[in-house]
């Protein structure tokens, strides 16, 4: 059985951290940042940016940024959509696997706020599927509590917020 070990996002932010030798670019060094670093958010593998902010935060090029997610992402270890500054890690949330399993249902009830804040894209609905499936797995509370924090993405509201944008848009330059 694993070792449970708790890693603080704010050490990439410490000063005395940022004053060692930088993060060389690769996939492994990337996958560390993506389970560990300020990016992620309360809810298990998800982590919002897009890549130019990663990048950044990094203190990468945008093009070692790239190459090393597509080497996580072709190991099927990493997803994102950077247009919508979305980042899903999908083996965070497997049914069966209790590394990432939230205490209680209260725990789920949390990721409300994080998770109207998420983009809506395809892969939040991605993402929705998987955490889904993962809380109905440890039980009806979890199941229950997910489907009261986390409502399913509608396939049409990103063209409705672009719809949104391109009107106030258009309002703005008349």
């Amino acid at each position: 059985m694993a070792r449970y070990r708790k890693v603080e996002p704010k050490m990439w932010r410490d000063e005395k951290f940022r004053q060692l030798s930088a993060l060389e670019p690769c996939g492994q060094a990337l996958w560390m940042w993506l389970l560990t670093g300020p990016c992620t958010t309360n809810i298990p593998g998800v982590l919002v940016g897009t890549d130019q902010v990663m990048a950044a935060e990094l203190r990468w090029s945008a093009k070692a940024f790239r190459e090393a997610f597509e080497e996580a992402s072709r190991k099927g270890m990493a997803k994102g959509d950077f247009d919508a500054g979305l980042v899903w890690l999908p083996n965070a949330c497997r049914p069966g696997d209790d590394r990432n399993k939230p205490e209680s249902p209260n725990v789920v009830r949390s990721w409300r706020d994080t998770w109207d804040e998420l983009p809506n894209c395809k892969l939040k609905s991605q993402i929705w599927q998987s955490l889904r499936t993962f809380t109905k797995a440890l039980g009806e509370g979890f199941a229950k509590a997910f489907a009261e924090a986390c409502r399913q993405p509608s396939p049409n509201q990103e063209q409705e917020q672009e719809q949104e944008q391109e009107q106030e848009q258009e309002q703005e330059q008349e």
